[in-house]
C-alpha cells in the first residue's frame, strides 16, 4: 500500500463482501482514501464519519487524496450521496484529488465535478503520489520526504 500509509495516523476500514475502503491522516488537513472492489454505503458513511471531524477542525483547506484505481465501480446512490456532501462542504476542501483506472469510475468522478468543481484526476497510483508529496511540503508535513 502506497500514499504514505506506513506514516497514516487514525487509520480506519470497512470491508465488505463486494469491496473495502481504509482511510488514514497524514497531516491535520491531508488525509487519504483507498478503495478496492465496488464502493457501497457502508465505504461512503464511514467517509462521512471519518471526513466530518476533519472538516470541523480544520484551520486551512483540507486536501484529500482518493487511491481509486483499483475501484470496479460503485453503487448509483453512492456518487450522489458524495457529490451532494461535498458540494455542502466546499468551502473546506482546496483540492481533491483522485486517481481512478475504471472508465465507470473516471466518468462518476467528472460528473461529480461539474458540481464540485475542485477535483484533479490522475491517471496512475504513482502521479496521485507525487501530488501527495507536493502537498505535504506546502502543508510542512515531514511524511513528504519519506517513501
Amino acid at each position: 500500500m502506497a500514499l504514505f500509509f506506513e506514516h497514516g495516523q487514525d487509520v480506519q476500514d470497512v470491508r465488505t463482501a463486494r469491496g473495502s475502503m481504509v482511510l488514514w491522516t497524514l497531516a491535520p488537513t491531508v488525509y487519504v482514501t483507498q478503495v478496492h472492489g465496488h464502493l457501497q454505503e457502508a465505504h461512503v458513511d464511514l467517509l462521512f464519519s471519518y471526513s466530518e471531524p476533519l472538516v470541523r477542525a480544520a484551520q486551512r483547506p483540507i486536501e484529500v487524496f482518493h487511491e481509486w484505481t483499483e475501484m470496479t465501480g460503485y453503487d448509483s446512490v453512492c456518487r450522489s450521496r458524495i457529490t451532494k456532501w461535498a458540494v455542502e462542504r466546499r468551502s473546506a476542501f482546496g483540492r481533491v484529488h483522485v486517481a481512478v483506472k475504471s472508465k465507470l469510475v473516471a466518468m462518476g468522478v467528472q460528473v461529480a465535478n461539474i458540481a464540485i468543481r475542485n477535483i484533479t484526476a490522475y491517471p496512475s497510483a504513482a502521479a496521485l503520489q507525487a501530488a501527495l508529496r507536493t502537498t505535504l511540503r506546502e502543508h510542512g508535513s515531514a511524511v513528504a520526504e519519506h517513501g
